[in-house]
């Protein structure tokens, strides 16, 4: 009997001591993505189209461990696009977000974890398609974007501040959207529609691929 509660006792400490993290140290992930491409065709001799597509995101996200286990936090997104076809002929795309997070570890042994997160975001956006008015109206749209996400994954500690991770960021998500669209005619009074919708989604079943990051813990001495 001794023995036994020796060894659970060994079991549980072993367990406490492959923790990455604990309670009140930070963690800091994120991504930053930006590309610009010219895409040009032509009919052999000479070019028949030619316009230029600029892309920008900012995804920093900042959690605080709750215990050696669970953690909550804060991402935050912007993003701006510009595609422009001719002077007269640009497309511009802006959006920002913000939503919290919990996600909760478990130790699989070999320095694996598994974890399971759960997010509720807030994104807002915005795109302008601003044309020739005698031509084609230029066309304002508005966007909002609520949803709550389950994002279950893989991670490896490489080290006491580093982890490796993988998982599906939207396996499963439940959301809500509504959008306001305005068509400004040249000479004419400005047209309002509004579309809301519901629903749910999966990447079950379908080409997704996995995401791969680097986490950061800023840990206490």
């Amino acid at each position: 009997m001794k023995a036994l509660f020796l060894s659970t006792c060994a079991l549980f400490l072993t367990l406490l001591s492959q923790a990455q993290f604990k309670k009140g140290d930070i963690t800091l992930a994120g991504s930053l993505g930006f590309s610009q491409q010219t895409p040009k065709s032509d009919n052999g001799t000479t070019a028949t189209s030619s316009y230029k597509v600029t892309n920008l995101q900012i995804n920093p996200s900042i959690g605080w461990a709750l215990s050696d286990d669970l953690i909550y936090g804060l991402n935050l997104s912007y993003s701006h696009g510009k595609t422009t076809f001719d002077p007269n002929n640009i497309s511009k795309v802006n959006g920002y977000g913000a939503g919290i997070f919990l996600r909760k570890y478990a130790y699989l042994g070999s320095k694996f974890y598994f974890f399971s997160q759960g997010s509720l975001n807030a994104n807002f956006g915005s795109q302008d398609q601003i044309s020739n008015p005698s031509m084609s109206p230029n066309v304002t749209t508005h966007t909002t974007l609520i949803n709550l996400n389950l994002y279950p994954g893989i991670a490896y500690s490489l080290n006491r501040h580093w982890q490796l991770e993988t998982g599906f960021p939207q396996l499963l998500g439940l959301y809500y959207s509504h959008s306001t669209e305005t068509d400004r005619y040249n000479g004419q009074p400005d047209v309002h529609s509004s579309v809301n919708g519901f629903g749910l989604s999966s990447v079950l079943g379908s080409t997704y691929q996995l995401s791969v990051g680097l986490r950061y813990f800023i840990t206490k001495s």
